[in-house]
């Protein structure tokens, strides 16, 4: 479940399936963003992957566990590094925050979704200095949300219990 268990309606119906079909010992893995990292943190309601209203539920360390054990899954593994997520995501929250701009300008242009306007190219050319800063800030941040276990994303493995 690699950045989905977030989008379903129900979490808990989705482990049980998964537990029903899994054999004994069978893996699952499952990776979300961690609204506990110090990037929801910093940036709140700016915060990338908060990403409503397509994200329907958002976990932290704690509530992966509860669930998983709930459902009958031990875990066996959590990893909070992520570095095709969580470079782009920490400079994209951070560019969310800025004054006078259009939050997600950098995601809808990659996305292609930007529609071109004097508008948009003013919000560029606001946004490019930022971007660089931030980008260099991130080469800092993001590891040590790493090594703190702060990360904008969370990666567990869990097996099925008995």
């Amino acid at each position: 479940l690699w950045h989905s268990l977030e989008h379903m309606g129900s979490p808990i119906k989705v482990l049980t399936e998964i537990r029903r079909i899994l054999k004994d010992n069978g893996i699952v893995k499952i990776a979300v963003p961690n609204f506990d990292s110090w990037e929801r943190k910093l940036t709140n309601e700016n915060w990338f992957h908060l990403d409503i209203p397509r994200h329907v539920y958002h976990f932290s360390t704690a509530t992966m566990r509860a669930i998983l054990e709930k459902n009958g899954f031990t875990i066996t593994n959590i990893m909070y590094a992520a570095p095709e997520y969580d470079f782009y995501s920490f400079c994209q929250s951070l560019l969310n925050t800025l004054p006078f701009s259009e939050k997600y300008l950098l995601y809808k242009k990659l996305q292609g979704q930007a529609k071109s306007s004097s508008v948009l190219v003013l919000n560029i050319l606001y946004q490019v200095p930022f971007f660089i800063v931030f980008s260099l800030f991130s080469l800092l941040v993001v590891p040590l949300c790493w090594i703190f276990k702060q990360s904008g994303t969370i990666e567990v493995t869990a097996t099925k219990n008995h």
